[in-house]
């Protein structure tokens, strides 16, 4: 008997338990806060003039599951709800005429969007709560690829961040929490855009959104967290552990975001970062060597790819060169090759390796300017 309770005890313990559904999120809207709503039946109406009449967005299924996620039970019944959310939403292609240029897409491109309308509460015992709504995408100035129709436009892109807009309007942070959830990327993405615009309060789900599995959330949410600065200062641990992901731009926009929130700026290198986060009172220089290759001092936000090092620094690419033609030669380097009049490529050799240096300048003001470094190691 106390062998089959046993057993009892951890099938039962073993199996999943449903969990149980969260209390409904409320309403932050002015004269609603009062109100506890159960259930709400939803009416959804879109409208694309200038597409075609069958065609529609997954707004309502996305919808759906962001209300379930509040805690509410969304239904078509008029008779069993404690309130009717009516979206109405309209939207448009958006095209512009592009130059054809050698290797670019050109022509008449419908390469923006935008999207508009509005969500409406109702309930019997309340004046209807109208919450506006609209977003849009502007055409690039460049581009790779040419929509030739309407259809073609970002329109799944913009929709996710009016909605939202709307329903944050009228629930408040919930609806962006609920929303870095969904099974949808450009959802996750539109949320992550408005917790950007939240101050501290975002901060904490923000810091979530950069364990995103796509990597274009991930690199927004970063982005997002380097715009808050010092009052992001909490995120700073979980910007380090980005700094080892496996796309690059994602890898650069924690380092930003932590040069941008500190006022360090040790690039890319995790293990720096690591020291400065269990001792912030020192101030370490980042790859004082590379591979053998000296790194000029100053240097900001060196990247590591593999054979390749590349930084900025306040310095003519002059004085760059100079610091390399002193330096190298102590490393065990020789000089082979310098060009141009003001040196924008070394050459040095040790061994079977090489060693090349490319400098490019950019004028910073009148008397400043700002040299960008790139190390290759070649055999």
């Amino acid at each position: 008997m106390g062998i089959l309770l046993l057993f009892t005890w951890v099938v039962l313990a073993c199996a999943p338990s449903s969990a149980k559904p969260s209390l409904p999120a409320n309403i932050v809207a002015e004269g609603w806060q009062d109100v506890q709503l159960q259930t709400v039946c939803l009416e959804v109406q879109q409208s694309f003039p200038d597409i075609s009449p069958g065609f529609s967005l997954p707004v309502e299924p996305a919808l759906r599951r962001v209300l379930r996620g509040l805690g509410l039970r969304v239904t078509d019944d008029g008779d069993g709800c404690d309130g009717v959310l009516q979206l109405s939403l309209t939207g448009a292609a958006l095209a512009e005429d592009y130059v054809c240029i050698l290797g670019r897409a050109c022509g008449h491109c419908f390469t923006g969007a935008g999207v508009g309308g509005r969500l409406i509460l109702t309930r019997s015992d309340r004046t209807p709560l109208v919450s506006p709504f609209t977003a849009s995408i502007s055409p690039p100035a460049t581009i790779s690829d040419c929509p030739e129709v309407p259809r073609g436009a970002p329109l799944e892109e913009v929709w996710p961040r009016a909605v939202l807009d709307g329903l944050f309007e009228l629930w408040g942070i919930p609806v962006l929490a609920v929303a870095l959830d969904d099974r949808e990327g450009s959802v996750r993405e539109a949320a992550v855009r408005l917790l950007e615009k939240q101050g501290q309060e975002g901060v904490p789900l923000l810091v979530q959104a950069l364990q995103d599995r796509s990597a274009s959330v991930r690199e927004r949410a970063a982005n997002a967290l380097g715009s808050q600065g010092a009052q992001a200062s909490q995120a700073v641990p979980a910007l380090v552990e980005v700094l080892n992901d496996d796309h690059r731009p994602v890898r650069l926009a924690a380092a930003s975001a932590l040069h941008q929130i500190t006022g360090q700026d040790f690039g890319q290198d995790q293990a720096t970062w690591r020291k400065w986060l269990e001792e912030p009172s020192l101030t370490p220089t980042p790859f004082t060597s590379w591979k053998e290759v000296p790194v000029m001092p100053g240097a900001t936000s060196p990247e590591e790819l593999g054979t390749l090092l590349q930084y900025g620094v306040e310095a003519s690419c002059e004085q760059v060169a100079a610091f390399y033609q002193a330096e190298m030669p102590g490393a065990g380097w020789t000089s082979v090759e310098a060009e141009g009049e003001f040196v924008p490529r070394l050459q040095f050799e040790k061994g079977r390796e090489t060693a090349e240096i490319h400098l490019s300048e950019i004028p910073v003001t009148i008397d400043q300017s700002r040299c960008n470094v790139q190390i290759f190691l070649l055999r």
